[in-house]
């Protein structure tokens, strides 16, 4: 979807790593952070200054298994 669209469905990442139910932990240059999914947002994509990175397949599923169960 974002390939064809002009925006972004992004989600902040934060170095405070408390366990809450909606946030996963990922390993972003060698620390460990978390993406905060309650915080899921729209951007157009010219807002974006850089990409920080891409998530492992395993990410991917933990963070939409998150979306779907807290929905």
């Amino acid at each position: 979807m974002n390939r064809h669209l002009n925006r972004l469905v992004i989600a902040p990442m934060t170095s405070n790593t408390k366990k809450y139910p909606t946030r996963v932990s990922v390993i972003h240059n060698v620390i460990i952070v978390c993406i905060v999914i309650d915080q899921i947002r729209t951007v157009e994509k010219s807002r974006v200054l850089k990409v920080l990175g891409n998530f492992t397949d395993m990410e991917i599923k933990s963070l939409k298994q998150i979306i779907k169960t807290h929905r």
